[in-house]
């Protein structure tokens, strides 16, 4: 694989040297396979082998309750899960709230959480998408964010759901702006549905606050992900504004992302692409 460009050969040589204090992961596609929450058994272990004091993080859609339940299967699966529970952080509904693991409470404390606008009522905007968008998708109402996801079946059709998402999600921003909702809402792409969030809100966002909480700089927080085109739910996050930037999925003509590369200059996608990454930088 070529780069884009001698600036972003020049921004991976340096990355790939980079000084990593904390490490940030995108789940679908990039930790675990397509509609999976499963992380492999080979990345499980590679992740292990990263150094205790380097805390890692959790960046998803999906909300604190259900990430919980996950978080435990991740951490069980080591061989110190209670020593592993305390360096993962989780950040939830793309950027909306922050949390770290507390050990005298055994449960999580928020460090930072975003309001839905009050421009907004989720009920009034739920009923206007169903209107509009049929039966054809199930609509989900959650603290900080609407999810737009599709029925069963189409999942077992990786491709269909990609350009179906892609579609949907064009078509509500549409609404969105038509509602003069714009100024206060924004409609992302997941590869697997739509997330509707406030502008406020966003998976960048979240690393900024969560360097600030560290106490580390920006570009020492690895961050990973898959979905970086604009319009997808990573395209802050893999932006080059908040930490350093590997896409183990689509890769468009920027700088940032970087990409993941074995040794022939391939380019690797998904989980083991993630792996190859972990273990080029922290030498596993």
């Amino acid at each position: 694989m070529k780069f884009n460009s001698k600036d972003q050969e020049r921004s991976h040589e340096k990355a790939m040297k980079r000084n990593y204090k904390a490490v940030a992961f995108d789940v679908d596609g990039t930790i675990t396979e397509f509609a999976k929450f499963t992380v492999p058994d080979y990345l499980l272990e590679t992740m292990e082998k990263i150094p205790l004091d380097i805390p890692l993080v959790l960046c998803t859609g999906r909300p604190l309750d259900f990430i919980k339940n996950k978080m435990d299967k991740i951490c069980n699966a080591t061989q110190n899960p209670e020593e592993q529970r305390r360096r993962w952080w989780i950040i939830s509904e793309n950027g909306g709230a922050g949390y770290y693991y507390e050990p005298q409470t055994e449960g999580y404390v928020q460090f930072f959480n975003v309001d839905w606008p009050e421009e907004v009522d989720i009920p009034t905007l739920s009923a206007h998408l169903k209107d509009k968008l049929g039966r054809r998708v199930q609509i989900f109402e959650r603290n900080k964010t609407l999810i737009v996801i599709y029925r069963k079946w189409m999942y077992l059709f990786p491709r269909l759901v990609k350009l179906e998402s892609a579609r949907v999600t064009k078509m509500i921003s549409t609404i969105i702006k038509r509602r003069n909702w714009d100024e206060y809402l924004s409609a992302q792409n997941t590869g697997l549905g739509t997330v509707i969030l406030s502008k406020k809100s966003g998976k960048g966002k979240a690393i900024k606050k969560l360097a600030r909480k560290l106490n580390i700089p920006m570009k020492q927080i690895l961050c990973v992900g898959d979905n970086p085109q604009p319009g997808g739910n990573d395209e802050d996050f893999l932006s080059g504004q908040y930490g350093t930037p590997f896409s183990v999925g689509k890769i468009i003509k920027k700088n940032f992302p970087l990409p993941v590369l074995d040794d022939d200059s391939i380019h690797l996608s998904g989980p083991r692409g993630t792996e190859r990454l972990l273990k080029d930088v922290f030498g596993l």
